[in-house]
């Protein structure tokens, strides 16, 4: 694993103690620790001034496919092909809750301003969730196939999903479809 600065200079290398490949990877906003998912459905917490792994967890039984810290960095998400989402202390390297989602997990992404995140299944549907609580708050459903990508805008006012029905769509947080835009050659990744 590489870690580069702004410029692509490369400031770090951390070998993953298994030769094996990485799935996800996220960095903190202060850029001090990170986490990687491998194909041996391990996260690994690096500390990144110390240059070294501070913790491993494994308790997912499959593909780790999406890995991120929460914006005021209290949790670490990580999402599995074994349709859990799990809630980690990441300081501490404890789970502190998962959620069976019914689907696959294949993205995630967190509101700005509030606790909610976005997680796009594989069964098609984004589900919203307070991360806070687990509570879900809504589902949107509009793609024919898998999501492969979900953000928010930067006022949290809209969602925007990706899926492999090489469409995207346009969601208002309220729920209600606002657009959906077809044309791709293929999916939206």
């Amino acid at each position: 694993m590489i870690i580069r600065d702004s410029k692509c200079a490369r400031l770090i290398d951390f070998t993953i103690p298994v030769n094996i490949p990485v799935h996800a990877i996220a960095i903190n906003n202060s850029g001090t620790i990170a986490a990687t998912a491998t194909a041996d459905h391990v996260i690994r917490i690096w500390n990144l001034e110390k240059d070294s792994i501070v913790h491993t967890m494994a308790e997912h039984s499959e593909l780790i496919q999406v890995l991120s810290f929460s914006p005021n960095e209290d949790y670490l998400v990580s999402g599995s092909k074994d349709k859990t989402l799990i809630l980690w202390d990441y300081n501490s390297g404890y789970k502190l809750e998962d959620v069976n989602m019914g689907s696959p997990i294949s993205s995630l992404s967190f509101h700005p301003l509030e606790p909610y995140m976005a997680i796009g299944l594989h069964s098609g549907e984004c589900e919203i969730m307070n991360y806070r609580t687990g509570e879900a708050v809504r589902r949107l459903a509009g793609h024919s196939l898998p999501i492969k990508s979900v953000t928010y805008s930067k006022d949290g006012s809209r969602i925007l999903t990706g899926g492999t029905d090489n469409t995207f769509i346009l969601w208002h947080k309220s729920g209600r479809m606002v657009k959906s835009f077809a044309g791709h050659q293929g999916p939206v990744l």
